[in-house]
């Protein structure tokens, strides 16, 4: 389907590997990530919805035609492991790099521009002992962090109790 019927949507087919596949009592969902050059293409997917009788219902594509970089970093993994530990003041537990690098699509003046990046986990403890743990993504050429997110969520309990419409600012 997608090679036969989507091809003025510039859908790079070849690029595509599948995920995955889930039934539900109405429907198949099939879905693929993207890879390019052999590295996943984070931010991207693709998923074909089609009936029990296979007729496709609907698609989408969050993938990437027009992706030309080059897939060798000029940064060593350990200096990944070490920018994405830089601008954190909090007591490092540990950082970890993964072993495969990735291609982040980054949004600029109505196009893309890629990035090759390592994805590295950094887990800390504030000096109130609440852990953070880091989802970072270094620039395999500069260096640089283009992302940073804790994925721990915390909430505070004392705040619970106080009566609605209450303020927590004094």
């Amino acid at each position: 389907f997608i090679a036969n019927h989507l091809q003025n949507f510039r859908i790079p087919a070849n690029d595509l590997v599948l995920a995955g596949v889930t039934t539900t009592e109405k429907y198949h969902y099939v879905n693929f990530d993207q890879f390019y050059n052999g590295l996943r293409v984070l931010e991207s997917k693709m998923t074909v919805r089609i009936t029990l009788d296979n007729k496709v219902v609907m698609f989408g594509a969050d993938v990437f035609h027009d992706i030309n970089i080059s897939t060798s970093p000029s940064l060593s993994s350990s200096a990944a492991q070490t920018a994405a530990m830089s601008g954190i003041n909090e007591t490092i537990v540990s950082a970890v790099v993964n072993p495969d690098l990735f291609v982040l699509p980054v949004p600029e003046n109505k196009a893309n521009l890629y990035k090759l990046v390592y994805r590295v986990d950094v887990k800390t403890m504030d000096a109130d002992n609440i852990p953070s743990d880091f989802y970072t993504l270094v620039d395999a050429i500069t260096g640089d962090v283009l992302y940073r997110q804790n994925m721990v969520k915390h909430f505070d309990h004392k705040d619970d109790k106080k009566p609605a419409g209450e303020s927590t600012s004094k």
